[in-house]
């Protein structure tokens, strides 16, 4: 319970046996004044603080009058609200450890009769506005309409805390057998390892299951594929057509991988034909080659060139031609100049 000062004389009051004194639970102190003190400032400012304290958590609870609250599990255990008209503290929730009623405790606390007749002789007490005094009950008619929905919302609860308990159930149902399941598997593959064991023969290797290369696997004492000598050791000659290791040779890996490079390229670019048409067109007449224009290099180099067989006067057919062009229409090379942008 909550623990209140003791209340203390005022400067107004001689001694504690002066029968004019008297005690203000809102202002918590004594005074002489009597009726006049409930129109002081001081007390009505302190009073309109407790009445909108007091009269948010009504508020609250009228709320859930109307439309309850019941919630799985304990909310706010202990929780309690000071009633200054009755002076005392009240349970806030009401409580089974598996559903709470939300504001049950206050709800049934607003209702009773002892809190009726405290709250009017506050309010008379302290001059409240009497306006108000019915925000702060709630009576037998609001209460019998709470109980039957309170009621119905207990039971949907229920409802669902217990297929929740079933779920949990069917889960701890499944996940033993599932361990039993596995726990019988390992057993069984343990025995069949135990029983299949001795039926295998023991690997001992004989010189007649030596011998027999081709024949036989690992288990029954041959001896592997990749332990076995190549055919060509003994030979004097190296057979030619026998493709040394395994897989294929480093150049066919080439081709194919740039096969495979080809394969994804756009097949209408230009030059996707070029290598076809080269191996094609591979004489030396395919294409005429004077003034040295498929050269590589820069052209002055290729002006040396047509200036050097010019000179030498060689006697092919191409050397001929150019040097003929050359010296009937005595033209001049000259170097090309690039033009200037302006």
């Amino acid at each position: 319970a909550r623990q209140w000062q003791l209340p203390c004389p005022s400067f107004e009051c001689n001694s504690m046996a002066d029968e004019n004194c008297e005690y203000c639970s809102v202002c918590r102190y004594n005074h002489s004044q009597g009726r006049k003190h409930i129109y002081n400032k001081s007390h009505q400012q302190k009073l309109s603080v407790i009445i909108n304290k007091f009269g948010e958590k009504v508020r609250e609870a009228k709320q859930c009058v109307v439309k309850p609250s019941v919630l799985e599990g304990e909310l706010e255990p202990d929780s309690q609200v000071w009633c200054y008209c009755c002076e005392k503290e009240i349970p806030r929730h009401t409580t089974t450890g598996d559903i709470t009623v939300q504001w049950g405790g206050l709800i049934r606390h607003l209702v009773s009769s002892g809190h009726h007749k405290c709250t009017r002789r506050y309010w008379w007490l302290h001059h409240v506005n009497h306006e108000a005094l019915e925000n702060y009950l709630i009576h037998q008619t609001e209460l019998s309409r709470y109980t039957e929905l309170m009621k119905r919302e207990v039971q949907k609860v229920e409802a669902r805390i217990k297929a929740k308990q079933e779920r949990s159930l069917m889960a701890n149902m499944v996940r033993e057998q599932t361990l039993q399941q596995s726990s019988l598997m390992e057993e069984h593959n343990l025995e069949s390892v135990h029983v299949a064991m001795p039926s295998l023969p023991p690997p001992v290797l004989s010189s007649s299951l030596k011998d027999k290369h081709h024949h036989g696997n690992v288990h029954t004492g041959a001896t592997p594929p990749w332990l076995r000598p190549d055919e060509d050791e003994g030979a004097i000659e190296p057979n030619p057509k026998r493709v040394c290791g395994i897989g294929p040779s480093e150049e066919a890996f080439k081709q194919h991988r740039e096969h495979v490079v080809r394969s994804k390229l756009n097949p209408n670019r230009v030059g996707a034909n070029f290598y076809k048409e080269k191996l094609s067109m591979s004489s030396d007449d395919w294409l005429p080659s004077f003034g040295s224009v498929w050269n590589y290099g820069p052209r002055s180099k290729s002006k040396t060139n047509v200036q050097r067989k010019c000179t030498s006067g060689s006697k092919n057919s191409r050397g001929s031609l150019v040097s003929r062009h050359v010296t009937d229409s005595n033209l001049t090379v000259k170097p090309y100049v690039r033009k200037r942008i302006s």
